[in-house]
């Protein structure tokens, strides 16, 4: 029983050393972002929808390709930045079926 709750609080430990901060990319300037994926290395941004009022969008945006898994690849998105409405950022794409480049 010891032995359970010792690896349970290494888990719930090491899941809590991987966790992404999360920020909201449209009260923060692109600069502001830019500096905080390169501190963090991977972060959940939050903006709210330009199509569907009232819906917040989310995903994770990474400093490099070294924080994407198995074949993903690092690809280009944009955020909406509080100055910046198309702030250029890193996401990793998943490669459903088909050899990454």
């Amino acid at each position: 029983m010891r032995a359970f709750f010792l690896c349970a609080l290494l888990a719930v430990q090491a899941n809590e050393a991987t966790a992404a901060s999360k920020f909201s990319s449209s009260s923060m300037s692109c600069a502001a972002l830019g500096k905080i994926i390169e501190h963090e290395g991977a972060v959940i941004l939050r903006y709210p929808s330009r199509k569907v009022p009232g819906l917040t969008l989310y995903d994770r945006y990474v400093r490099d390709a070294s924080y994407c898994s198995g074949t993903d690849t690092l690809a280009r998105a944009a955020v909406p930045a509080n100055d910046d409405n198309s702030c250029p950022v890193f996401i990793c794409r998943t490669n459903w079926g088909r050899n990454p480049r």
